[in-house]
């Protein structure tokens, strides 16, 4: 990820440091992905099978950070057809205001 972003591992953990780390955001960004799947009518595979599809290890470490991220459950989200709303996104504001990669990566972050 440092190679094709051409920044530095240390660089890049002190950028994502504020909104929680670099392993946060991409566990966020996998638990939105989950979310979409479970979201849509069209897949039927079973919470479980989804939950390994975006590499978490057990259907429990997935249930809890998706609560934790979402604030309701897997089955909940399944069954309300709920639109997510993830807990790092950046605005089209903020996405043109960044001059430089290193703003548009700060505005990740938050």
């Amino acid at each position: 990820m440092c190679r094709a972003l051409g920044v530095s591992r240390s660089r890049l953990y002190q950028l994502f440091e504020p909104s929680g780390g670099v392993l946060h955001y991409i566990q966020s960004r996998r638990l939105l992905a989950a979310h979409l799947a479970l979201s849509d009518p069209a897949d039927s595979r079973r919470i479980v099978e989804i939950a390994e599809a975006f590499g978490f290890s057990s259907a429990a470490n997935f249930s809890r950070a998706f609560s934790k991220e979402f604030g309701y459950s897997p089955r909940e989200g399944r069954r309300t057809m709920v639109l997510p709303h993830p807990a790092h996104s950046v605005s089209p504001g903020e996405h043109e205001k960044a001059s430089s990669f290193e703003d548009w990566l700060k505005a990740l972050g938050r």
